[in-house]
C-alpha cells in the first residue's frame, strides 16, 4: 500500500482539480505491480512505464502543437 501512495503523490501532486487521470493511474499502478510480481523483475514494469510516459508526452505534443 505504501508504494501505491508514493505512486499517487508522484503522479498527482496537486489533486485538487485533476481527478480525471486517477482511474488510468490506478489501472497502470495495478498492471505495473502485477508485472513485477509475475516476472520477479522490474525491467518489464520499467519498460511499460517508460512506454506509457512516451505515449503521453507524444500525445500532449501532438495536441498542443495544432
Amino acid at each position: 500500500m505504501a508504494s501505491l501512495a508514493i505512486f499517487r503523490y508522484a503522479h498527482l501532486p496537486d489533486s485538487r482539480f485533476a481527478w480525471c487521470p486517477v482511474p488510468a493511474l490506478i489501472l497502470l499502478g495495478i498492471v505495473l505491480r502485477w508485472l513485477h510480481v509475475r516476472t520477479r523483475s522490474l525491467s518489464p514494469s520499467i519498460t511499460l512505464h517508460a512506454t506509457n510516459n512516451f505515449v503521453a508526452v507524444l500525445a500532449w505534443f501532438l495536441v498542443s502543437h495544432r
